[in-house]
């Protein structure tokens, strides 16, 4: 998009360090975890996303060196610069939580932010008819914060429309206060979740996930 832009404003010289040959639009895989859209849809070429008139250097940026003006790539490769626009994105730490790298995709543990798990989350809410559900947001940045409330929702609707909501005691576990900042908009949330008869957890998170019995460990943070 950045790169985009400055070739709209008349710039000529302009790079993209990119290694990735697949691009995802991430937003989407909430849906794709609540039913409402296919994996399929949000996986495009690299290059079919990249604009033509910039240079596309299908690689890895490992190091920048801001006194010399370089960009040191995995392989060794050096480039120099006269403007950086820097999008490292963010990286998923599954092992923060214990547990949780072995049991995604089984045992009904299942994550939106990777695109074939998404697919994974609907398959688990399609087949739940009762028992318990936890959504939960882990402390710390993350993608797109409101995803782990987007799709306890969707699935909470769901299951009503499905007349299995009231068999389902459905937790959604944050790490916040509330479960936005802004009081206005917690409080049309608190509304929501209390209509679909979700418990939220917060300042609290999931710590461990312990999928061969089907528990979760919750502990609390901040005040």
């Amino acid at each position: 998009s950045v790169a985009a832009r400055l070739l709209r404003k008349g710039h000529t010289d302009v790079a993209v360090l990119e290694p990735s040959s697949k691009h995802y639009y991430q937003p989407l895989w909430t849906l794709v975890g609540g039913g409402q859209a296919k994996a399929s849809t949000t996986e495009r070429s690299e290059d079919s996303v990249m604009p033509k008139q910039a240079t596309w250097i299908k690689n890895a940026a490992a190091a920048v060196d801001p006194d010399n003006n370089t960009v040191t790539c995995t392989d060794g490769a050096v480039y120099e610069y006269d403007v950086l626009v820097v999008c490292p994105g963010i990286q998923l730490d599954w092992d923060r939580t214990e547990g949780l790298a072995d049991a995604l995709g089984t045992n009904g543990v299942s994550s939106n932010y990777r695109f074939d798990l998404a697919p994974r989350t609907w398959e688990f809410i399609r087949n739940t008819r009762s028992g318990s559900a936890v959504f939960m947001m882990p402390s710390g940045p993350i993608k797109c914060a409101g995803a782990p409330q987007k799709i306890a929702y969707l699935a909470a609707d769901h299951w009503r429309k499905q007349g299995v909501l009231k068999d389902i005691d459905v937790h959604l576990v944050v790490p916040t206060p509330r479960l936005f900042g802004i009081p206005a908009i917690a409080d049309n949330l608190d509304a929501i979740a209390a209509d679909y008869g979700i418990t939220v957890h917060t300042n609290a998170e999931v710590t461990s996930v312990d999928a061969a019995s089907r528990k979760v460990g919750v502990s609390s943070v901040g005040g």
